[in-house]
């Protein structure tokens, strides 16, 4: 019995040490923003998206007022994070209409488009800062994007470990169609292509 008594305080006080680290720790959180900007940033590759897809069936020809979109790193602790590494992607979406007897578009579906995979390196994020990532500006090109981050991690520790949507940008016209019109136009069909016609492309 006479070794119970060094155990039980060794095992509690490993349980103290892990605890007391793990609050030393800086603490990385990451959180989606979409405010209203007139900053044109985006980087090339997602630049190529925005020429490509323009014009393509699938993808929208009804503009709203343009919006960033960014995803705000967090330390939320008393000690500063060092050497922050972020792995992320940028999915992009088409849409795949459906159309009744008559050539109405009635329905939509989503198909993957493309991905755009990035990583953010910075050195130091002091306690309870941010630092702002921009991402790309949004004026209703898209119907769909999806942000997702691969990992995040910094020299103290990681965070995320594998893939998270931290957010997913949806076309504001969705909640508010007025007509069929528009519908067609958020769909990336021309007012005057019939659905036969459509699907021939």
């Amino acid at each position: 019995m006479s070794f119970v008594a060094p155990l039980l305080t060794l095992i509690v006080s490993y349980m103290v040490y892990t605890l007391y680290k793990k609050d030393m720790n800086p603490k990385l959180s990451a959180k989606p923003t979409l405010e209203p900007s007139n900053d044109n940033f985006h980087n090339a590759d997602i630049g190529e998206i925005y020429l490509e897809t323009k014009d393509m069936v699938g993808f929208p020809n009804l503009p709203h007022d343009p919006k960033m979109l960014s995803v705000e790193l967090f330390n939320n602790s008393d000690l500063p994070a060092t050497k922050i590494k972020m792995k992320y992607s940028v999915v992009f979406y088409k849409t795949i209409p459906t159309f009744d007897s008559e050539g109405t578009a009635v329905s939509h579906s989503y198909i993957e488009y493309k991905e755009i995979k990035s990583v953010l390196n910075f050195d130091y994020l002091a306690s309870h800062d941010s630092y702002l990532v921009k991402i790309m500006r949004v004026s209703g090109e898209f119907s769909r994007i999806d942000i997702v981050v691969k990992t995040l991690k910094s020299k103290e520790r990681t965070f995320i470990r594998q893939s998270l949507r931290i957010y997913r940008y949806e076309h504001p016209a969705f909640e508010s169609l007025q007509d069929s019109y528009d519908y067609r136009l958020l769909l990336g069909v021309s007012p005057n292509l019939h659905g036969e016609e459509h699907r021939e492309e």
